[in-house]
């Protein structure tokens, strides 16, 4: 849903001109602008999904390829490891690959790729879990493959549209504040 929200939902805000104002005060204000505009919101809400499902699939993925059967899968602790070493590599590829594939066959449009690699992340992460895919050893990398290809794209895809939405003042604290904000601990 907060996908299709940042897809197709509001634009983010107009930012006032650098003509004949001093940047300093123009940043200020555009901060405050940015802050208070939900585009903004769910920027930093998408990051904080993305982050802490890519840390739920690293953390729960090995040991459901690991542990014996029935429990899970019980490919033992080495090949659980080598398939999620193929995963990680896959993820490298695909945060390297999601700039020039936006840039190149979306014309800079962060929204599709956004909206994409949001279902087909989310498609082949749930489909490790079908006997259908894991049944087979095949199916089961190229899905752990995908998987990497297209969780990668969500985070650096939204500071893209961070970067290329905002003005270049405020860029680093709006991208900053959607990397961080929620990633403190609740005390």
């Amino acid at each position: 849903m907060l996908t299709a929200i940042v897809a197709f939902g509001p634009k983010p805000p107009k930012f006032a001109d650098d003509v004949g104002c001093q940047v300093a005060e123009h940043s200020d204000n555009d901060f405050k602008l940015a802050v208070g505009h939900v585009v903004t919101w769910f920027c930093v809400i998408g990051i904080f999904i993305n982050s802490w499902a890519n840390q739920a699939f690293n953390d729960l993925t090995p040991g459901f390829l690991a542990i014996d059967a029935p429990v899970d899968l019980g490919m033992g602790p080495m090949t659980a490891g080598k398939y999620m070493m193929i995963y990680q590599l896959a993820f490298m590829v695909g945060s390297v690959l999601c700039g020039i594939i936006m840039k190149k066959v979306f014309n800079g449009n962060a929204r599709p790729v956004l909206l994409i690699a949001s279902v087909f992340a989310a498609v082949f992460a749930l489909s490790v879990k079908l006997p259908l895919v894991y049944s087979n050893s095949t199916t089961l990398l190229i899905c752990l493959v995908l998987t990497g290809l297209f969780l990668s794209t969500i985070n650096p895809t939204i500071q893209a549209f961070i970067a290329m939405s905002y003005p270049k003042r405020i860029t680093g604290k709006v991208g900053g504040m959607a990397m961080g904000i929620l990633s403190l601990p609740l005390v």
